[in-house]
């Protein structure tokens, strides 16, 4: 068993690796997670409300089950096509505040 851990105890390890870490301030980082939140936010946002709008469309012609399902993915593609540019808008804004 010893064996298996054998790099664990290499000698040369340490000095490879020794001060090579760089802090990270707790505040910026928490800046960023927030920031990438709020982004997957309008991005989810943006993509349900044109999957529901095209679902809707699609019962309101009283469409089959399944052209209903072909209409909820086509919104859904068109929402992350209008709201990836609108994601990464409100991430750049979210890091720069």
């Amino acid at each position: 068993m010893t064996n298996i851990f054998h790099c664990a105890r290499h000698t040369r390890v340490g000095v490879a690796y020794r001060g090579g870490v760089t802090p990270i301030d707790p505040g910026i980082a928490r800046e960023f997670l927030e920031a990438l939140i709020a982004g997957f936010s309008v991005l989810g946002g943006i993509m349900a409300y044109f999957s529901g709008l095209e679902a809707y469309r699609a019962l309101a012609r009283n469409e089959a089950p399944s052209a209903v399902a072909h209409s909820i993915n086509e919104g859904i593609s068109n929402g992350f096509e209008i709201g990836m540019p609108m994601a990464s808008l409100a991430l750049m804004i979210m890091g720069w505040t």
